[in-house]
């Protein structure tokens, strides 16, 4: 804090001696310590003080720079949700505005008649089963060919489903047990 050298100290001590004497300079340096005490204290006091302010200072700036960024950014997102808002009003003006039309267009228009008649009996009930018949204009199938087509798929009807292979097919084939 002060500039002081060892030769000075020395020198402010013999002076206090002789002026203050040799009994009262023990209770006087006491006090002078601690008087230095509560000046060095105090001045770390301040010290700190100034240094917390300056935290301070720079805490509020940096708050002050966050803060306007979030406004910043919350009026930028506010922006943009409104533009989604009225984007999103428009189709939805648009769309009903096109329900409104083409259900004017269905409603204005009558269907032709000729549309209305039913293709044939069955195309209102869609679950009606045809009638067996054959359709009029079919071919003919030779009833020759019908018996031979049919005696085809018989082919493999009396082979049991989990038969052996022949032996041929079993002698080419690798045993799988011996793996």
């Amino acid at each position: 804090m002060f500039d002081v050298s060892f030769g000075e100290m020395v020198t402010i001590g013999v002076v206090a001696l002789v002026v203050i004497g040799p009994e009262r300079l023990p209770k006087v340096a006491r006090t002078l310590g601690h008087l230095v005490g509560r000046a060095q204290r105090y001045v770390a006091q301040v010290k700190a003080d100034v240094s917390r302010e300056m935290e301070l200072d720079e805490l509020r700036k940096v708050q002050t720079e966050f803060t306007q960024a979030a406004q910043q950014f919350e009026h930028s997102i506010h922006q943009e949700v409104q533009a989604s808002q009225q984007a999103i009003q428009q189709l939805d003006g648009d769309a009903s505005q096109f329900s409104q039309q083409l259900r004017n267009d269905i409603l204005g228009r009558a269907p032709a008649p000729e549309l209305m008649q039913p293709v044939d009996e069955y195309s209102y009930d869609l679950f009606a089963q045809p009638p067996h018949s054959a359709p009029p204009n079919s071919p003919q199938v030779d009833p020759d060919k019908l018996a031979f087509y049919q005696s085809q798929l018989d082919l493999f009807a009396d082979v049991p489903e989990h038969a052996p292979p022949p032996p041929h097919v079993a002698a080419t084939r690798p045993d799988s047990t011996h793996a």
